[in-house]
């Protein structure tokens, strides 16, 4: 049975493997076939986000990227 660091070492591994095999970031996006919920904000989910990252200031990311 493998621990979660050993799960997270070979994932990673698997991602260094195929960020070396592929041309360009996007193809490299495409092929981690990542899956993403974007929901808008509301009061609720700001405040558990505060409560869970007091240490890091909340940053606002305006980058609009092609659809895949």
């Amino acid at each position: 049975m493998r621990t979660q660091n050993g799960k997270n070492v070979c994932e990673q591994r698997k991602r260094n493997d195929l960020e070396q095999s592929t041309p360009n970031l996007e193809s490299f996006l495409k092929n981690l076939d990542l899956k993403v919920l974007v929901k808008n904000a509301n009061e609720f989910t700001i405040q558990e986000y505060r409560s869970s990252h007091k240490d890091k200031p909340i940053q606002s990311y305006d980058k609009t990227l092609p659809r895949i």
